[in-house]
């Protein structure tokens, strides 16, 4: 599964209308998440903001052998 196809199950998911999640996002209108979510390579920080609408968080965490043991929330 894409990223996108995670976050269009994420949005799914969560139950919010487009505007309830634009609203919560910071967009002013519900067709500017639809027009983020319709791209290929969608901005970071466009993904953690749609992402924190829906209670998400974004988790970066390593997975090479070596690297401390560490995780960033974005």
């Amino acid at each position: 599964m894409t990223a996108k196809e995670h976050i269009k199950e994420i949005v799914s998911e969560s139950n919010l209308s487009l505007a309830t999640i634009a609203e919560k996002a910071g967009y002013k209108r519900a067709s500017n998440v639809s027009e983020v979510m319709r791209v290929d390579n969608m901005r970071v920080d466009s993904l953690v903001r749609i992402l924190n609408a829906c209670g998400y968080k974004l988790i970066i965490r390593s997975e090479q052998k070596g690297i401390a043991d560490r995780e960033v929330e974005v």
